[in-house]
């Protein structure tokens, strides 16, 4: 590996994971197309809700093949060249999504739209690479911020550029993700660590092992949960609120404290929680959702829903660089990207199964139910974190020591 990698030129942080976080900031203000795809589907297109919930379910579907499949590939054959294959492969498929025929064409374009962003955890795998241990849930959370401000950007780019078709929106989106990839392509060495190399490449088929390492398994189980329930407020929160009588208009601008949250919030957050181990800020994480959740049991407001929309948005930027972070600690140094891989299922699992969830036990029980319930999910997410989590890392931390 090149001296770069090592190289600390900004907030002490390593040149190429400036390289990586200008290049995923730049991708994501183009990622036009996931924020915009329910109204491609629907308007241009002219899906019915049902059959445009399936798509996305195809999308989500993708993504859980593409999370195992990035952080394999990583592994065995360099973050680099993983990240930059993914990246093209995002683009090409995004440029077929656009002018894709409505049927199986279009289906089949979503289901690998889902698996091009398994370049995910290639990149989380790299920034642990680079960043030293003590630096790391600063890192993943400046990395975070930037992805979130991008996806900001990009909604209202995005609105704009809309007006003259959706398929701009896709070659946009394409030309961003090509930028990211050029970027990598020219500046970013492999990171993966030398001595990874020499030792037995891993099998794709690892992937259930690493589920159930103790490392990794009761973190994986709290994560899901807490971002099972975190999810709602993007699924079934706005349904409440329009059974409420909130406006759309109302409906968009709660959504929209989300970004606001992070974009202000997570920088001041880096600052003043640095040191702190990271199954306390994953604990506080999943005890913030779950307050957050059942304020949205009994919310009838748009004081209300903005309070729980504020509140859970605090628990993501809680678990956002402390989750990786944790993943990166523990994980062996020739397995990282694998473990990043399993860490990104968590999200991919939880994005699957909310939209089917969510809402049907919204409707057969009733709101306070189905937010109580949730609660509860994340009580036993922070107790699993509490317990599990800070017992897995104590002893990941005692090993690095020796």
């Amino acid at each position: 590996m090149s001296e770069a990698p090592t190289t600390r030129t900004f907030l002490a942080l390593p040149r190429v994971y400036w390289i990586l976080w200008v290049g995923q900031f730049i991708n994501r203000l183009g990622g036009f197309v996931l924020t915009f795809l329910p109204l491609f589907l629907t308007e241009a297109l002219h899906y019915s809700g049902a059959h445009a919930g399936r798509v996305l379910a195809l999308y989500g579907l993708g993504g859980l093949f593409g999370a195992s499949l990035g952080g394999w590939a990583s592994d065995r054959f360099g973050r680099r060249r993983t990240i930059l294959s993914l990246l093209v492969f995002s683009a090409v498929v995004l440029l077929c999504f656009g002018v894709a025929p409505a049927g199986p064409l279009l289906a089949l374009a979503a289901l690998a739209h889902g698996v091009s962003n398994g370049y995910g955890p290639a990149l989380m795998a790299a920034v642990g690479d680079v960043v030293p241990t003590r630096d790391r849930a600063r890192a993943f959370g400046y990395l975070y911020w930037a992805v979130n401000l991008g996806f900001t950007l990009a909604a209202v780019a995005g609105g704009a550029l809309s007006r003259h078709g959706f398929v701009w929106l896709f070659v946009g989106d394409a030309l961003t993700t090509l930028v990211f990839a050029a970027i990598v392509y020219a500046w970013v060495p492999e990171t993966r660590p030398p001595d990874a190399e020499a030792v037995e490449k891993p099998r794709f088929s690892s992937l259930p092992r690493v589920l159930v390492d103790p490392r990794l398994a009761g973190f994986a189980v709290a994560q899901t949960l807490a971002v099972f329930v975190f999810l709602q407020v993007f699924v079934t929160l706005p349904l409440q609120e329009r059974a409420r009588g909130v406006s759309v208009r109302a409906v968009g601008l709660i959504a929209a404290l989300n970004g606001v949250v992070i974009v202000v919030i997570q920088p001041l957050f880096i600052r003043y929680t640095k040191g702190q181990p990271a199954w306390r800020l994953l604990t506080a994480a999943s005890s913030l959702v779950a307050l957050g959740a059942l304020v949205a049991a009994r919310a009838s407001t748009v004081e209300a829903f903005a309070l729980c929309m504020v509140t859970t948005s605090l628990g993501e930027v809680a678990f956002s660089g402390a989750a990786p972070s944790y993943v990166a600690h523990v994980a062996p140094a020739d397995r990282k990207g694998t473990w990043q891989g399993a860490y990104s299922l968590c999200w991919a699992a939880a994005s699957l199964a909310g939209p089917l969830v969510g809402p049907w036990a919204q409707q057969r029980y009733g709101a306070p139910a189905m937010w109580t319930s949730g609660a509860a999910l994340c009580a036993l997410a922070a107790l699993l974190h509490a317990t599990a989590t800070r017992r897995a890392e104590r002893r990941a931390h005692s090993a690095h020591a020796r």
